[in-house]
């Protein structure tokens, strides 16, 4: 039964959007009548009438049947759509993210320890600012 009111959902609706007004006045009817058959049997069953309580236990398969005929009937007549537009969700714009970050990380470092290794330890000192301020140290005490 919990899936029978629960149905619609994968479309986004609930049960008493789906219906129209005579649909859902013969959905309530059978819901009250499937109560009452559930209440009935309970206490047949507490009484351990076994016999009554197979009868309505018989009579709630038939009424949740009919429940059944009449979700599947208003259902059929959902149609799914898809809507561009919607925003992503959250979680996969941060973990491609991530995932982009760590990789470009891994690329730089892995090059510069190709270049150290090609260039030798130095190579860095040559390359940068602070190479050259130390160049420039070198050639102002030779003259």
């Amino acid at each position: 039964v919990h899936s029978l009111l629960h149905s619609c959902a994968p479309y986004g609706r609930h049960l008493d959007e789906v219906l129209n007004p005579s649909e859902h006045v013969k959905f309530v009817r059978r819901w009250n009548f499937f109560l009452h058959k559930l209440t009935r049997a309970t206490s047949y069953l507490s009484m351990h009438n076994y016999g009554q309580a197979l009868y309505y236990a018989l009579s709630l398969e038939h009424d949740e049947r009919g429940m059944r005929r009449i979700v599947d009937e208003a259902s059929s007549h959902l149609v799914t759509s898809l809507r561009c537009g919607s925003p992503p969700d959250s979680w996969s714009v941060r973990a491609t993210g991530w995932v982009v970050g760590a990789a470009l990380v891994f690329v730089v470092t892995s090059g510069l320890a190709i270049y150290r290794v090609l260039k030798g330890p130095d190579a860095f000192l040559r390359g940068s600012g602070r190479g050259v301020a130390l160049a420039a140290r070198k050639s102002s005490k030779q003259w």
